[in-house]
């Protein structure tokens, strides 16, 4: 069980921990440079921290008798990482640095209402920590994403749309209750934009727009390394956005929302819908039942009419709408993933074209939109990466018998 350190604690202890979570590995000189502390403070609370095994040096430095580093202490703790997505939910088990040490991937049925699937979810957590925690070794803190605006502070799903039984399901105290550790519950692509943020080498930029189209359509809004949730947690809730282009009903109940439209199940409806117009399509060469996007995009690069229709039709809607957000947002990145993806660089094209189309002349020269290069587990490592820093942050790192 993790707690609070008491509060008089010299806060020297924080700052350095802080300081060596965010740069991986630091010298004496390093902090005592970054701090602002002096040698001899840095050396005694360093001392302190090993003593406590809280850090440790890092390898690659023992043989420096000056220059020798620190490093968190990979063995300190585990933290489990729940990316959820429409289908697919993926639980990771990570070191406190983040690093991941298993993760499994199973098919999810969110109709089927909290309770069956928070049972599946928590046998799998059970099955990962059996193999790899230990008293030693204990669990840290969890923290989960879902396909849902989520009051940050409560751990509560608010208003999801295709999750029915849901809403305001307390997430948070439900994992806190059986696991006894921090909980941190979060909308899965304000996790995966996080990743997006710090996964990112020589960041030149301060705002990050990460668009997830899959099941749904969501984005994940960084600012300043924070991520945006708005008042309710609706900060990205873009999917229920309406377009001028449809009235088709939406899951949530409204009319014409850009999930109706460019969601991969829209996407998929589309091509069933153009094949009885276009016969000729080679997209009557798929069975009905089991058309993929991944059909859709070789029968475009075959030259087929309708699949480059679609792909047009999606990336351009989608692309709209993101450039409206992008003249009141001005993000300097913009990374798009989830499986519709897959629909290759001419669903990239019409994106990228219908952006520019909206947003010029406010976006600058150095404005990029990509397809994001990071693995389907991102969202797990996200929110991995929330949890541990939520520790760090409410000092909530160390074990009872630490410091």
């Amino acid at each position: 069980m993790t707690q609070a350190v008491d509060k008089n604690c010299d806060l020297a202890i924080y700052s350095i921990l802080f300081l060596i979570k965010d740069h991986g590995s630091l010298s004496q000189a390093q902090i005592s440079k970054l701090s602002g502390y002096s040698r001899s403070t840095v050396s005694i609370n360093c001392e302190k921290l090993l003593q406590h095994e809280i850090i440790a040096v890092d390898p690659s430095t023992q043989h420096k008798k000056k220059n020798i580093a620190y490093s968190l202490n990979k063995d300190l703790g585990l933290v489990i990482g729940i990316g959820m997505g429409g289908t697919t939910c993926r639980i990771g088990i990570y070191t406190v640095l983040n690093e991941l040490i298993e993760i499994i991937r199973f098919p999810i049925d969110l109709v089927r209402g909290p309770e069956a699937t928070l049972l599946l979810i928590c046998e799998t957590i059970d099955k990962l920590l059996k193999t790899h925690a230990s008293k030693n070794r204990p669990l840290l803190g969890i923290g989960l994403g879902i396909p849902s605006p989520v009051k940050y502070e409560d751990g509560v799903a608010f208003h999801p749309a295709f999750m029915p039984g849901w809403h305001l399901f307390k997430l948070k105290e439900y994992f806190h209750e059986r696991y006894n550790c921090p909980v941190y519950v979060d909308n899965e692509v304000n996790a995966m934009a996080l990743e997006e943020y710090y996964s990112t080498v020589n960041r030149s930029f301060n705002t990050l727009l990460c668009i997830k189209i899959g099941t749904g359509i969501g984005a994940g809004i960084i600012i300043n390394g924070e991520i945006y949730r708005g008042e309710n947690g609706g900060g990205g809730n873009i999917g229920h956005i309406p377009t001028d282009s449809s009235n088709k009903q939406c899951a949530c109940g409204k009319v014409g929302c850009i999930e109706c439209v460019a969601s991969v199940p829209a996407i998929i409806e589309s091509a069933l819908e153009g094949r009885e117009e276009h016969q000729n399509s080679l997209l009557n060469k798929i069975d009905a039942q089991t058309i993929t996007l991944q059909d859709i995009k070789q029968c475009a690069d075959q030259g087929d009419r309708l699949s480059l229709k679609i792909i047009e039709e999606a990336g351009t809607r989608v692309g709209e709408l993101i450039g409206k957000m992008s003249i009141f947002l001005d993000p300097g990145v913009i990374r798009i993933s989830g499986r519709a993806t897959v629909l290759g660089p001419n669903y990239l094209y019409y994106i990228r074209h219908a952006i520019q189309s909206q947003a010029a002349p406010w976006i600058g020269p150095e404005f990029k939109i990509d397809f994001s290069e990071l693995t389907e587990d991102s969202a797990a490592t996200g929110v991995t990466r929330l949890c541990i820093n939520e520790l760090f942050k409410n000092q909530l790192i160390y074990s009872e018998n630490r410091i």
